[in-house]
């Protein structure tokens, strides 16, 4: 019995160290070649805020291509360009951490930007981002 128990951790432990190779060497995801679906950065911003379930199920995880005007340009932690584009009402909005840094971007710019939706908090998250104009 006691063998039976060894050889079952040693079997759990194998394939825990495979799962996290696997995890760790996993290509980071990217926006380019990704086909998006488009929508407006107050359309978005106030479906989350209405039905977070339906904006969860038709957006999360998923590419879109997010339009409106730049509220805010600035750097996060990790020295990544974060740009919030303004929703529909003062607090709301699309929150874009983008892969490479543009200096073309101001506030109050009309923009354009693909990225990977990750949710709402108090904004709605798109990450992985990528300017297109």
């Amino acid at each position: 019995m006691r063998k039976t128990i060894g050889y079952l951790l040693f079997a759990t432990a194998i394939i825990g160290l495979g799962v996290a190779a696997y995890v760790w060497n996993k290509p980071h995801r990217s926006i380019d070649n990704v086909p998006s679906e488009h929508v407006t950065a107050e359309a978005i911003a106030q479906l989350f805020e209405t039905d977070e379930t339906l904006a969860n199920r038709n957006y999360l995880n998923k590419a879109l291509t997010v339009h409106g005007v730049v509220g805010e340009v600035a750097v996060n932690d990790a020295r990544q360009q974060v740009i919030f584009i303004k929703g529909h009402e003062e607090l709301s909005g699309v929150q874009c951490t983008l892969t490479a840094h543009s200096s073309a971007i101001a506030v109050g710019d009309t923009v354009e930007i693909s990225g990977f939706c990750n949710g709402y908090t108090v904004v709605v998250i798109l990450d992985d981002c990528k300017l297109l104009r």
